[in-house]
């Protein structure tokens, strides 16, 4: 007999655990990535802690650094064109939904369906690769179509 809670293994005579005031299992559910989260709060502190894990790994640099020249790349664009680089700022909004929505989607299946943490961690991996080459792509079609827009404004101002 196990805790739910504390997970201390008693005698089978056991049926209740004294210290946490719960109904003993005849066996402990495996291990997952994350606990259920019964609150929102829960699973937004869930979704903060793997943010604080990808920073401290060294990803934390580069994307302040990516976030400074992309929205200096866009007032450069601003100074130039006059107007704001619409396509670029809608692609980073949707970069930023799927991130989020996709990272809490498989926070949801890891828990709903009792994933254990190395296919919790397989199914990141495999979601970051697919996910870093659709947006590898996508980075590089908005910045084919802004050089394009500058070299057209640049032979319309010059009279070409």
């Amino acid at each position: 007999m196990f805790c739910p809670k504390c997970k201390a293994e008693y005698r089978p005579s056991f049926t209740h655990c004294p210290d946490c005031d719960v109904d003993l299992v005849y066996e402990l559910p495996p291990d997952f990535l994350l606990t259920a989260p019964t609150k929102p709060s829960q699973l937004v502190a869930a979704l903060w802690a793997a943010v604080g894990a990808i920073t401290h790994l060294g990803g934390g640099g580069r994307f302040i650094a990516d976030c400074r020249a992309t929205l200096s790349g866009w007032n450069e664009y601003r100074r130039q064109t006059g107007r704001l680089p619409w396509l670029s700022i809608l692609a980073h909004s949707a970069n930023w939904f799927a991130v989020i929505s996709g990272m809490i989607l498989i926070f949801w299946y890891a828990n709903r369906f009792h994933w254990s943490r190395w296919r919790s961690l397989g199914s990141l991996v495999l979601a970051a690769i697919f996910y870093s080459i659709f947006w590898y792509r996508l980075k590089r079609e908005v910045t084919l179509n802004q050089l394009r827009t500058q070299r057209r404004l640049r032979r319309e101002h010059l009279g070409f």
